[in-house]
């Protein structure tokens, strides 16, 4: 399934939230979950960049410089403690 097909949108953070068209501002992508997209129980799945969105739960690190080239390169990790 490709992720262009989950309605994603590239998200940026603070002092700017909001959608983004620009791949290297964006520090988050949201899309549709592919385990249950079509389905009455659908719902949408937020991945924050590791590195780029602050946060105490799972983040993900991209590659690419597009959503059509989006790859995360491992599994969702903590970010590290501070």
């Amino acid at each position: 399934m490709r992720l262009a097909t989950l309605h994603p949108e590239l998200r940026r953070g603070p002092p700017h939230w909001g959608n983004t068209e620009d791949f290297a501002q964006a520090t988050s992508i949201e899309f549709d979950c592919p385990g249950c997209a079509g389905t009455p129980h659908h719902h949408r799945i937020w991945a924050p960049f590791l590195g780029r969105y602050e946060t105490t739960g799972a983040s993900w690190t991209p590659t690419g410089d597009s959503i059509d080239t989006l790859s995360f390169v491992d599994a969702p990790r903590p970010q590290p403690k501070h």
